[in-house]
Parts: C-alpha cells; sequence; structure tokens
C-alpha cells in the first residue's frame, strides 16, 4: 500500500516524519461535496495541526477542485490525554459555534471516561449542540476506543464574563470566516484557470455544436447534477429525469398574487433545440436563481413535463448549477466564417 509520504514526495513536498509514515489504506470521493477522504493509517499519534497542513497542501498542489481530508487511524494505545487538544481541534472545525469555548480548558482521562474542565462557560451550547457525542465518535474514529465525555469546572458564566467568551467567539468566528473567504478565492481562481486552459481553435468532432466544462460547475439550486448531460433534442416526457446543459436566451420572472412566491421561466438552449425551465421559489429565498443572466451556461437536472398554462413541453428542475463554456478561439491566419441555421426555436439573438 502507497504511504502518505510517497504520495507528499510526488507534490514535491517533504513532510514530517510521523505523517510520512501513514499508509493510505483507502481513498472516498464524494462529488457532491467536492471531497476527497484519504483514510490512512498511522503507528503512531499524528498532531491534528500537522494534518490539516497536508489537507491544505494536497489541495493546492495536487487537488485543487476539491477538499481533502485524511480520515486517520491510531493504535488504541497512542489515545492519551495529549491527543485531547487535536480530538477538540477537529470537533470545533466542524461545528465553528463551539469556536472559544475550549480555551484553557483542562482533561483527564480515567479509564473509558474523558473529563473537560471548562473554564469560560457554555455548558448550555455544548449540551445543545451533543458536543460529547461529537468528541466521542471522533475518538472512536481515530482510535477505536469508546470514550464518555463529562463536563466540569466552570460550566456556567458569571456576572461580567459574558464579554470575556463573547469577545472570544467574535475572534474565532473572524478567523474561521477569513479561512472560508480565502477557500473560496482558491477555488474561483482554481476554475478561471481551467476554464482558460478549455479552448479549441476550430469546432470538429466532440467540438462542432458549443460545450461546457463540467469540472467548472457550481451548484445554484439543489445539489450539483451528476448525471453526464443529454442534448436538449432528447429531452421528452418518457426520457425521465435527466440532465441537460443550455445557455440562458431569455429569462423571465413574476410573483404570486400573495408576494410569498415567484415563478421563472428561463428559456435555455444546447443549439441542438431550446427548452424553457419552470421553477417556483420562495421570495425569500430568489438571490441566486436572480443572479442569473442571459448569457450564462447552466447545468439542469429535472424532468419534462406537459404545462397546460403555456400548452408546450417544460423542464421541472431538480437542480441547477452554474458553468463555464468552452471558448472558441480562431487562430487561423485566414479567419474562417461559421454559418448558423436558425429554426423557428431560435428566439435569440445571433
Amino acid at each position: 500500500m502507497k504511504t502518505l509520504g510517497d504520495l507528499l514526495k510526488s507534490a514535491g513536498y517533504t513532510p514530517k516524519d510521523g505523517v510520512a509514515a501513514g499508509q493510505i489504506e483507502k481513498i472516498e470521493i464524494h462529488r457532491e461535496n467536492r471531497l476527497v477522504r484519504l483514510k490512512t493509517k498511522f503507528e503512531a499519534f499524528v498532531p491534528y495541526s500537522d494534518l490539516r497542513e497536508v489537507n491544505g497542501m494536497l489541495h493546492e498542489r495536487i487537488l485543487p477542485d476539491m477538499r481533502v481530508e485524511l480520515a486517520p487511524a491510531f493504535p488504541a494505545q497512542a489515545w492519551q490525554e495529549s491527543c485531547v487538544t487535536s480530538v477538540l481541534e477537529r470537533v470545533r472545525e466542524l461545528d465553528a459555534s463551539l469556536n472559544g469555548t475550549f480555551k484553557d480548558a483542562g482533561c483527564t482521562i480515567n479509564e473509558n471516561t474523558l473529563t473537560i474542565e471548562l473554564l469560560h462557560g457554555g455548558l448550555n451550547l455544548l449540551e445543545k449542540r451533543h458536543t460529547d457525542r461529537a468528541i466521542s465518535e471522533t475518538v472512536q474514529e481515530w482510535f477505536s476506543v469508546p470514550v464518555t465525555v463529562t463536563f466540569t469546572g466552570k460550566t456556567e458564566l458569571q456576572n461580567g464574563d459574558e464579554s470575556v467568551i463573547e469577545r472570544l467567539h467574535v475572534e474565532e468566528e473572524k478567523r474561521a470566516r477569513a479561512a472560508v473567504i480565502e477557500e473560496m478565492d482558491r477555488y474561483e481562481a482554481a476554475m478561471k484557470e481551467k476554464a482558460a486552459k478549455c479552448r479549441v481553435s476550430v469546432r470538429e468532432g466532440k467540438s462542432l455544436m458549443p460545450q461546457i466544462i463540467l469540472e467548472t460547475a457550481r451548484p445554484i439550486l439543489g445539489n450539483l447534477p451528476k448525471k453526464e448531460p443529454v442534448p436538449i433534442s432528447e429531452a421528452t416526457i418518457e426520457a425521465g429525469r435527466i440532465t441537460v446543459w443550455g445557455e440562458v436566451f431569455d429569462i423571465e420572472s413574476r410573483e404570486t398574487r400573495d408576494g410569498s412566491r415567484k415563478i421563472y421561466s428561463i428559456d435555455i438552449t444546447d443549439y441542438t433545440n431550446s427548452i424553457t425551465l419552470k421553477l417556483i421559489q420562495q421570495a425569500n429565498d430568489c438571490s441566486k436563481i436572480d443572479a442569473i443572466k442571459k448569457g450564462t451556461a447552466l447545468l439542469v437536472t429535472g424532468s419534462v413535463e406537459y404545462d397546460k398554462y403555456d400548452r408546450e413541453n417544460v423542464m421541472r428542475p431538480n437542480a441547477i448549477a452554474r458553468a463555464e463554456m468552452v471558448e472558441v478561439v480562431d487562430t487561423a491566419k485566414e479567419k474562417r466564417v461559421e454559418l448558423h441555421l436558425h429554426t423557428n426555436m431560435s428566439a435569440w439573438t445571433a
């Protein structure tokens, strides 16, 4: 089995000894969440800060389009009090609302009981978020050791203490938001770079018709469509649930009489045919749909059905994503002329 060190060295990164020795036992790819999990077995405990560093490096150098997460498995005998800080770091990463709650906390392990001594209150929050269970599950996943978690110490805030814990939460939340923004910026940059590379100098074969870059798809409504798109010319009532892509050439919306919802009609074409997307959204949840403009390329999963009001077949979307289109660049010295055939379905401007 390949070691984590082998993988990291192939990316030009020299890991720490403890990290390098990890044996990669399984690779899980979750395309809907853009996540790759590497289940890795270690002979000795590795601090979670080192694992997070590896996660970031693998994302930047090998899998820029995906989040990367090491799922460690440590020997049961490695479980001790010095490991608790890493466990809590992982739990805080999964639930940002806990940031600051465990600051300066102490801990003791007595057989299968982990006792965490709080210094800044927050027991109500911990109970509400079922944090004891999250800690137990993390220890079980990492060490295969069952533990019961209890909280002691200063479990409630006294008068005047609120400002302390509130300040801790604000500082932690600012750092968490900054990290999310940084991650989104990296993702956007990677998608722009990928889109810039997807160019064709002449349309032939698969590139005879306009195409989208599936890797750049980002969800707008529902989960990311998973199926390969079929031509809109094949989108029929009998086809059932399918995925198509199309460039928006018209979009209309109107509110219901009570103003609680908005009804959208979005016309798209993939240049094999055209179809109208019909969907109804709650008025307070329309920002992403309202951001769709003419010329936007959409990846859509849904079913085709007859609309008795418009008296035509329409598509009812279950999922919509935005994507980049392959750019056609004419590199010939003598410029080519492309002729477009327009039919009665061609309601857009050439």
